[in-house]
């Protein structure tokens, strides 16, 4: 379970109290890949297709951009954010931002938002992987 609060900060309002893990299947080979991150966000390859996203406690995010934040869109969001920073820092490579994506999608679901709502998401966060890392979506 993951465990977060609300802060007083406008630019970071939302903040894990405690440490996270997140299990992956991805459709990319996690090929001659260590464990890498930063102080916050580790990506750990398990096996093939298979990787483990760990979140410190004191990992702060802004939130959802565009809906609401609420239950269903924060660990999603804690997710997504910990994978797109990790490609923006040159951990990762771009083209695990739309299995970011995808992933956001199902905790999405999971969580209990509307399935056609959820895919009307991951639509708007592959336009933005393309304006932001020149991704075809």
């Amino acid at each position: 379970m993951i465990r977060y609060k609300k802060t007083n900060s406008k630019k970071w309002p939302w903040k894990l109290t405690e440490n996270y893990s997140y299990k992956m299947d991805f459709d990319v080979p996690m090929l001659q890949i260590a464990k890498l991150g930063n102080s916050y966000v580790k990506f750990k390859p398990l096996g093939y297709r298979k990787a483990k996203l760990e979140l410190k406690e004191g990992y702060s995010i802004n939130g959802a951009n565009i809906i609401p934040d609420s239950r269903s869109v924060l660990r999603g969001a804690f997710v997504h954010d910990a994978g797109w920073q990790l490609i923006e820092e040159s951990y990762l490579p771009k083209s695990f931002a739309k299995e970011f994506d995808k992933e956001l999608r199902g905790i999405f679901i999971e969580d209990g938002m509307n399935k056609v709502f959820a895919n009307i998401c991951y639509i708007g966060v592959r336009i933005g992987a393309k304006w932001r890392f020149g991704i075809k979506y």
